[in-house]
């Protein structure tokens, strides 16, 4: 298991602080490709207790994946699916520097 990080937006006033969990290694490596290409990752607490995550390249309005979800146990394969989906629309549109085969 390696670290995936991610910005989190604390409330009240949107407070960054820095997060990880951790995931199989293949998950990590799409993980370093996308932010060796680029990209962020992005997390906040919904009020509702819902997470909300996405993946976003600063040349786009809007991410390449985002997921919200249950703050619990799931919360890792809905994780791992985002990943997995950001990598293959990165590859998709080329904008992906890719070094997992």
């Amino acid at each position: 298991m390696k670290p995936v990080r991610f910005i989190q937006f604390v409330r009240p006033r949107g407070r960054k602080r820095s997060i990880e969990i951790d995931r199989p290694v293949l998950i990590h490596e799409m993980y370093l490709d996308l932010i060796e290409s680029g990209y962020r990752f992005e997390a906040e607490v919904l009020t509702t207790g819902a997470v909300h995550m996405d993946i976003t390249h600063p040349d786009d309005e809007i991410p390449i994946a985002n997921l919200v979800s249950e703050n619990g146990p799931g919360l890792t394969a809905e994780l791992d699916k985002m990943i997995k989906r950001a990598f293959q629309r990165g590859i998709d549109n080329g904008r992906l520097l890719v070094r997992v085969t």
